[in-house]
């Protein structure tokens, strides 16, 4: 019943290794980091997690305030009936923000502000939303429309910053 919904993922994937195949002539998913010589489990992920939630250029919080909803978001689904999307969720987190900071690099190279995580946010939105929900607050709804209208102007000086949305990462 649920394959449907891996036929995207599968083609997509499927997509990237042709790509990875005729472009770097391997079938490695990171080969183009690791023909820089930047691979996974060269550091300790502690200082990636860090940077990549709290550093001022790349961090999640400091580019993306209304992120901060996620943690109390999170803290109202520990219940019983999200207990299946929690375990997913940690499923899906765990590996992939461990393998990411611990990078030598850990935001990946030069990027715009957490490039890599927030392949994650659609799961993360759950958490915003149920927060605000919960909290039914008009104020609380302002703060995240004002944090979410912040991170927005971030991207767009990223993206009209010399380099394209690409920084050098010197803080």
């Amino acid at each position: 019943r649920y394959i449907y919904y891996l036929a995207p993922v599968v083609v997509l994937f499927l997509v990237f290794e042709i790509y990875c195949l005729l472009v770097w002539g391997s079938l490695n998913p990171a080969i183009n980091e690791f023909t820089s010589h930047n691979v996974p489990f060269e550091r300790s992920p502690t200082m990636g997690l860090i940077g990549i939630t709290f550093d001022q250029e790349y961090g999640l919080f400091a580019n993306f305030p209304y992120l901060l909803f996620i943690i109390p978001g999170a803290l109202l689904a520990l219940n019983k009936r999200f207990a299946q999307f929690n375990l997913f969720s940690i499923l899906l987190f765990a590996p992939y923000v461990l393998v990411i900071t611990s990078f030598r690099d850990w935001s990946g190279g030069m990027c715009p502000p957490g490039r890599y995580i927030l392949i994650l946010s659609p799961l993360l939105s759950f958490y915003v939303a149920y927060a605000l929900q919960r909290a039914n607050s008009w104020l609380l709804n302002a703060l995240c429309t004002i944090a979410l209208l912040f991170a927005f102007a971030v991207d767009m000086a990223y993206l009209g910053a010399g380099g394209n949305g690409f920084s050098q990462g010197i803080g």
